[in-house]
Formats: structure tokens, C-alpha cells, sequence
């Protein structure tokens, strides 16, 4: 009975008041809430509801572009990206600060970063507070086929791990797979190795930002004819190997595919061109259960192709707040484009340096202090 009494308590509050108390709540609070029914998934989600949110909570939302030819990562903030004096992008001054020169390896939406510098050194940061940690360096040979992804379980205490995943004797279809858990503070070699199928060759490197939902990381695999995607399970230490959603896993069916993570589930963008309908499109899938993939959206970007004919439209580089796609505009230019799915309007951000091969993560952070090694003491 205190069970139900409890579910209608939640059912009974004013639909305008639930939006004014979830934007005055944290980020780990939102996430949980999320949680709670459709209801509250659907406004904690909405573009509208986030911008409130950040301007409330003082929330740093946006993307972390890690530069091929810049030592120091660009951070384009697009918490306000209604207003286009909103939009600006900065260097993150802690690094600048103490003249590191690194790269960003892994990235947790919660704001925590996995970084290596020039001298082989390994840090986990929180750019926000401005706060770094050293953590023990693993025991990898030197490659640069080495594949990382983080995730984040809780923040009060802070518990994070780290996998790394490394080729063995330069084969890129056998893996051996290393985990950091901050509660330990030590690496460990899981004993199977990781292998790939032969006809997946490799992880994709046009988007090898890993995916996390629910604890699990996601990276798709690149391989002809079809492309599959890998699962990384934190909580039993486990992977798993899954096919494309039908019709998609079909020979060239898609021009480009990317993985996202939407309203915490995880989604998968497809382009391609209709030539009967002359139209060029884009398709939204999202995973719902073991395998089991909807589409949810279909829309068409023949608006940004026509105002934007120097960017390849097909192929976006991430998904943020499940509203913004971002587009880089080409490799040695230095613009990214913001086009928003709600009204199909964009907008552009012009940076100071070339993007090259860069690669780009999906950023939200507080600005609480957090302590690395997981301990509730005061940092």
C-alpha cells in the first residue's frame, strides 16, 4: 500500500510544477529522475527544460573537441545556443595552466576526463573545478591502435573505471583488455582477450569516442559487408558482439552511421539519400531492449544541405541533449556547425585552429569539487 500511495503522490503533482523542481535539482538528482516514469523522462529531456536547467544549476554543457594539431583540447559551450552571443568556445584554462601538452583518451558526460600527456603520463581531470589527479600508468606496450572508454558510476562518493583495450602483436582483431577502478586505484589485465570478428577488421576511427548507457560502453566495428557494434559491461567484466539493426546491417544500405547516446538509451544515426524521393535524410534508431532496435525518427536535412553546401551533412560527429547534431566543417577548415532537429535552424562557431582529425565528446559537467580517489573526505 505505501508503495502505490507513493506512485500517486508523483502522479499528482501539478504538470507546471514538476519542470520548476526538476530544474532546481543536480545532475546526478536529474539522471535518477529520469528514472522515475515516462513523465518525468520526457521533460527532464526536453531542449527547453536542459537550457532552464543549466542557466539554474550553473551547468557547463556543450563539446570537448580533442585537436590533432593542438596540444590543448577546445571546448565549444552550447548551454545557451538560442542565443548566438551565447556561443563560445575556450581552451580549458587548467591545462593551459600548468603547461601540460596531452590528449583526451576517454570522456564521462559527467564531466570527468581521461587524459595522457606528452610524457607518458596518465591524469584524470575535472576541467569545471579545475581539478587533476595522476593515476598509476598501465602496463601496455606502445601502440596507436589502443582503444579507451569511461564511465562513471556515482559522484558522492566519486567511482569511475577506465578500460583499455590493446592489440596484441599489432593484430587488430585480438585485443587484451586492461581496467582502472578507482576504488582499488590499481590496473588490472582481464585473462580472455577481446576478439573481433575477421570480417570486422577494426573499430571505426571516424567516431571511436566510446558510448556510454546504463554502465555499458558501445563502439561500433568497421568491416564489410556488415558492421556490428561492441558491448563492454562493466559490472561482470564482459563484451558482447551485436549486428546493426535490419535493414541496416544490410550491404551499403546506409552512406554513414554514428553512435549516440539518447534520452539514456543508446541510438544509432543513419544518413542516406532517397533517389526516388530526391531527398536527402537521416534516421534515428535507438536500442530498446537485448538487440532489439525502433526507429524513432526520421527527418530530412535538405535545409542545412542547401544553406551549408560546403559541409557533408551526412555525416555528423556527435548528438547532444538529443537535439543538437554537430557537424565539423571539413577537416582543414575551422568551424563547427550546431543544427537543431526541434526547428532545423544552425548555428556556426568559428575556432582559431584547424580541426584535422579530431575527435569529439559530449560534455556536461557541476562545478562541485570531487575527490579521485573515491573518498567522501572533503577535497
Amino acid at each position: 500500500m505505501k508503495e502505490s500511495k507513493k506512485v500517486k503522490a508523483v502522479d499528482y503533482i501539478p504538470a507546471d510544477i514538476t519542470p520548476e523542481i526538476l530544474s532546481r535539482t543536480s545532475l546526478e538528482t536529474l539522471g535518477r529522475c529520469r528514472l522515475v516514469s515516462k513523465e518525468f523522462q520526457q521533460i527532464a529531456y526536453d531542449p527547453n527544460f536542459l537550457q532552464n536547467f543549466s542557466e539554474r544549476t550553473k551547468t557547463v554543457s556543450g563539446i570537448v573537441i580533442d585537436l590533432e594539431f593542438n596540444p590543448t583540447p577546445i571546448f565549444i559551450d552550447v548551454a545557451n545556443h538560442n542565443n548566438q552571443s551565447a556561443l563560445k568556445h575556450s581552451s580549458f584554462t587548467l591545462f593551459e595552466e600548468n603547461n601540460f601538452r596531452f590528449r583526451i583518451l576517454a570522456a564521462s558526460k559527467c564531466g570527468i576526463l581521461f587524459c595522457k600527456t606528452k610524457e607518458d603520463k596518465y591524469y584524470v581531470c575535472k576541467p569545471t573545478t579545475k581539478q587533476w589527479q595522476q593515476i598509476p600508468t598501465p602496463s601496455i606496450p606502445w601502440t596507436i591502435t589502443v582503444v579507451h572508454g569511461m564511465v562513471v558510476f556515482g559522484s558522492a562518493p566519486l567511482r569511475y573505471k577506465i578500460v583499455v583495450f590493446v592489440p596484441r602483436n599489432w593484430c587488430k582483431s585480438k585485443y587484451s583488455c586492461h581496467i582502472f577502478d578507482s576504488e582499488t586505484w590499481a590496473w588490472k589485465q582481464l585473462k580472455d582477450p577481446l576478439q573481433i570478428p575477421v570480417n570486422s577488421h577494426h573499430f571505426s576511427y571516424t567516431s571511436n569516442a566510446a558510448v556510454s548507457v546504463c554502465g555499458k560502453l558501445y563502439w561500433r566495428l568497421k568491416g564489410e559487408p556488415n558492421s556490428e557494434i561492441l558491448q563492454f559491461d562493466f559490472e561482470d567484466e564482459s563484451w558482447d558482439i551485436f549486428e546493426l539493426p535490419r535493414p541496416l546491417c544490410k550491404f551499403r544500405y546506409c552512406r554513414y552511421t554514428l553512435l549516440v547516446e539518447y534520452k539514456g538509451r543508446l541510438g544509432l544515426i543513419c544518413s542516406f539519400v532517397r533517389k526516388i524521393e530526391k531527398c536527402d535524410c537521416m534516421e534515428l534508431w535507438v536500442m530498446e531492449g537485448q538487440n532489439t532496435w525502433t526507429k524513432a525518427h526520421k527527418f530530412c536535412i535538405m535545409s542545412l544541405k542547401n544553406k551549408l553546401p560546403h559541409i557533408d551533412c551526412h555525416e555528423p560527429v556527435a548528438l547532444l541533449n538529443s537535439d543538437l547534431l554537430v557537424y565539423r566543417s571539413g577537416i582543414s577548415t575551422s568551424k563547427v556547425i550546431l543544427f537543431k532537429l526541434q526547428d532545423c535552424s544552425f548555428k556556426a562557431v568559428e575556432l582559431k585552429c584547424f580541426l584535422g582529425f579530431s575527435v569529439f565528446y559530449v560534455f556536461q559537467s557541476d562545478l562541485e569539487l570531487v575527490n579521485f580517489r573515491g573518498s567522501s573526505d572533503q577535497v
